[in-house]
């Protein structure tokens, strides 16, 4: 493509949890490519979080590379996520964990990207 950047088709990854319970959403593994997260978001739904704070963690296989807290008492609607237009490189399956956020909560996770080889 000439005088510009070849963009790489996005795929997106979504879950709910069910009340008062972790949450993982995955994107395998491709061999030879790389996974670039984009966006990441997480919304608390249905009821307030409970006693103890609901922990998000984008991983890199078994490693954390980003990590955010919704606290403790936080509202239905509660958001909390990032926007990178170049996105966090991933080298192996890209997870986004969920902790349980306490009785009647409910979390939504999304996890958007693109994936290449360091050719393309």
């Amino acid at each position: 493509m000439a005088g510009g950047v070849k963009r790489m088709p996005k795929w997106s990854v979504t879950g709910s949890s069910n009340a008062n319970a972790a949450k993982t959403i995955n994107k395998a593994a491709v061999a030879g490519k790389r996974h670039y997260i984009t966006r990441v978001d997480v919304f608390v739904s249905e009821a307030a979080v409970g006693a103890a704070d609901i922990t998000v963690e984008l991983k890199d296989g078994a490693t954390t590379v980003w990590k955010g807290i919704i606290g403790t008492g936080a509202a239905s609607g509660t958001k909390i996520g990032f926007e990178d237009e170049d996105g966090i490189i991933l080298t192996a399956e890209a997870s986004l964990v969920v902790s349980a956020g306490g009785v009647g909560v409910i979390t939504v996770l999304n996890m958007i990207g693109y994936t290449r080889g360091d050719s393309e």
